[in-house]
């Protein structure tokens, strides 16, 4: 077996974390996601419950700031992405009502530009359209937002694309538990460096997703009882629930068979 399966498999069982701290996710130490936190008013607290939980669902630790009368709202978003962390903010009608000038508006829409130009900060237009937002601050609208329209899948594979999985690893804190055996972020598998994340987006580059079912098949999986709706949310939850149930090195043993020009 090789050492990267005895690794996983080792450390398989082991889930924590809880809302609001930092935590590893259940790949601990190897695939490894940065902290979202959340940032909305009051009555937008049920559209950021429903992201909350499709979050950490992907095993993202989350936290949440609650604007309220009297807050100095850049004050509150640069408390959200400390330590690394990005910051979804939930741009809506009732957020718009509070009194915040225009000046603090266009500093939200700069303020990628205090991380080197990173995008730290990802708005979601909660039943607004950009010619709305633009009303209120022409810089702020044309930071491209999510829809809340789209579905939770969509949004969140949208945010995957921008939390990639290798992001920020190095920066975060090992879980207590691992503080005197901290796992490197990449492990040998095969002649070639991995990690989690590149099984990710190899599965997702060399299947189909008629393959993906045949490999479910093979698997004793229903395809279709999978969540999500593309192929890389397919893939994703497929990974997942082959480590919940301790079967991740029999996933590799069908990759290998599958796909055997592929270093897996």
């Amino acid at each position: 077996m090789d050492r990267v399966i005895e690794k996983l498999l080792r450390y398989q069982s082991h889930s924590f974390g809880t809302i609001g701290q930092s935590n590893h996710s259940i790949f601990t130490g190897v695939w490894t996601m940065p902290e979202i936190s959340f940032i909305y008013v009051s009555r937008d607290k049920e559209l950021a419950g429903q992201l909350d939980e499709a979050l950490t669902q992907w095993n993202m630790a989350t936290s949440h700031i609650v604007l309220r009368v009297g807050d100095n709202l850049m004050q509150s978003i640069r408390q959200g992405l400390i330590g690394g962390k990005y910051g979804i903010i939930i741009l809506s009608k009732a957020f718009f009502k509070k009194p915040w000038s225009r000046f603090e508006l266009d500093e939200v829409a700069q303020i990628d530009k205090d991380y080197e130009g990173e995008t730290r900060l990802l708005p979601i237009w909660h039943d607004v359209l950009q010619q709305d937002i633009s009303y209120y601050s022409q810089n702020l609208a044309g930071k491209i937002g999510l829809p809340s329209k789209m579905s939770l899948d969509e949004i969140v594979e949208e945010i995957l694309e921008v939390v990639q999985p290798d992001a920020g690893i190095e920066s975060l804190p090992a879980h207590p538990i691992y503080e005197k055996e901290r796992l490197i972020p990449k492990q040998q598998i095969g002649t070639q460096m991995s990690d989690m994340g590149i099984l990710h987006e190899q599965m997702g580059a060399t299947f189909s997703d008629g393959d993906l079912r045949d490999l479910c098949f093979e698997l004793k999986i229903d395809f279709d009882d999978l969540p999500g709706s593309g192929k890389r949310s397919k893939v994703r939850e497929l990974i997942l629930y082959m480590q919940r149930r301790g079967r991740l090195e029999e996933l590799i043993v069908q990759l290998r068979r599958l796909r055997p020009y592929v270093e897996w």
